[in-house]
């Protein structure tokens, strides 16, 4: 089963899941999700981060859901801006501070397992409602670590997709679960819509890592 096939077989496994009553909560003390405020996600069921069965990039395709009604309380980042992603290369240096579609928060999470190979997966977005988002993936980089290898998918603020397949990925701090992790990305990413515009972009990153998605069957 090639790769794309995999993760919308485990997007398809989330949908299910997420129909079971979880919620994910996001505490807002004045800062908003990934501010200073704490946040709390609700533990996992997803397989798969973004859209991955083509028709461009859809960061809010899939969304962290909570199967048990689990929460995992996530650190207050311990810097000015708190959970995000930054992106240097396209136009002003951009800060995106919030979750993507429902997640509570922008985020970190182990996926894989089963069928499916062990990655990690990243995304934040400008808004919930839409405006720039990025997604980051690597496969086998579990750990503290550089990938060279690490897929890098970009939506610009006026919704042109771009990707990467080998981008370089930096995990400099990875705790366990509900702890704070580091890193930084680089990557030379193409348009999807013409093949040939290319931006090239970079950043560093604080996000929450939240509970691992269930394996694939």
């Amino acid at each position: 089963m090639g790769f794309r096939s995999r993760l919308a077989a485990c997007w398809l496994m989330s949908v299910a899941i997420a129909g079971c009553g979880g919620e994910a909560v996001v505490r807002d003390a004045g800062a908003g999700a990934g501010g200073q405020g704490g946040a709390t996600a609700g533990s996992s069921s997803s397989g798969s981060i973004g859209s991955s069965s083509g028709g461009g990039f859809d960061p809010a395709a899939s969304a962290i859901s909570s199967a048990s009604g689990g929460i995992v309380d996530c650190s207050v980042a311990p810097d000015e801006h708190g959970f995000e992603i930054g992106v240097i290369g396209d136009g002003p240096p951009q800060r995106l501070p919030s979750g993507c579609g429902e997640d509570p928060l922008p985020l970190l999470q182990i996926l894989g397992g089963g069928e499916c190979a062990y990655s990690l997966a990243a995304r934040a977005c400008a808004s919930p409602a839409g405006g720039a988002a990025i997604e980051l993936s690597a496969r086998s980089l579990l750990e503290p670590g550089t990938s060279d290898a690490a897929r890098v998918r970009y939506r610009a603020g006026d919704g042109v997709d771009y990707e990467a397949a080998d981008g370089q990925l930096v995990i400099e701090a990875l705790g366990d679960v509900g702890a704070v992790a580091r890193g930084r990305y680089a990557a030379t990413v193409v348009s999807e819509a013409d093949g040939a515009t290319a931006l090239s972009i970079s950043g560093e990153f604080t996000l929450c890592r939240v509970p691992d998605g269930l394996p694939c069957p």
